[in-house]
């Protein structure tokens, strides 16, 4: 009954094999392992193994230091709000997060560059998934990322004013102010940013509104609609 019973046919397993073992087996042989060997493993050895039926997702930041890790399955929402919880987190910024493929590749991506690294709407580190899940952050100022989602649902939605200086921002605005209210609310953003499959949350537009409101009415006019727009730097002088 001892927890420290051992192989009756030879040598006792080790917890560093255990670890080895666990690292290409799948759950579903681990599960079996655990089941067939139990009388041979002693309680630490069962721990180690069960912890390995854990999937886990380890964030890493850009240059490749491990900042958080968590038992899977966890959705990008709960473990963007772990990351604001601790000490890596910048003031007044925001976690960008993007999959990376391996640990070593894990500081390779960028989450504002490039294509196919963005987060799963499913949650992460569950079934179908590896038996760990690398993500890579990247702090974001809160104004800068408001100034990127107008600037990127701007150019999506209005290509053909992009060459037309501040010409071109008026007849953005338009399209934008699709009722003519001569402002721009939460419900025409909402809208643009709907028709072009944008998948921001009401808070990351409402934030989007904030920071062009100056204000205060809510709405952005055409004159905060300007200023956003030059600050973004997408439209030629």
């Amino acid at each position: 009954m001892g927890s420290g019973a051992s192989n009756s046919g030879g040598a006792a397993i080790s917890l560093e094999d255990i670890k080895k073992a666990v690292v290409s087996a799948s759950p579903e042989d681990l599960q079996k392992a655990v089941s067939e060997l139990s009388s041979a493993l002693t309680d630490q050895q069962r721990s180690a193994i069960q912890g390995a039926l854990t999937k886990k997702v380890i964030v890493r930041t850009m240059a490749g230091k491990e900042v958080l890790v968590k038992d899977g399955p966890i959705s990008a929402g709960d473990l963007e709000k772990c990351l604001m919880e601790i000490n890596e987190a910048p003031s007044n910024s925001t976690p960008k997060l993007s999959i990376s493929p391996s640990a070593e590749s894990a500081e390779s991506n960028d989450p504002g560059r490039g294509e196919g690294c963005e987060l799963p709407e499913r949650p992460l580190g569950g079934e179908g998934d590896d038996a760990i899940t690398y993500v890579t952050v990247v702090w974001i100022e809160r104004t800068i990322k408001e100034i990127r989602l107008w600037a990127d649902i701007v150019e999506k939605k209005c290509k053909e004013t992009l060459g037309n200086g501040k010409d071109g921002i008026i007849q953005a605005f338009r399209i934008f102010d699709d009722d003519e209210t001569g402002k721009i609310s939460f419900k025409n953003l909402k809208r643009r940013a709907k028709e072009l499959g944008e998948k921001l949350m009401d808070e990351e537009l409402q934030e989007m509104i904030d920071e062009a409101d100056r204000d205060g009415d809510g709405e952005v006019n055409e004159e905060e609609f300007m200023r956003v727009m030059l600050k973004s730097k997408i439209y030629a002088s």
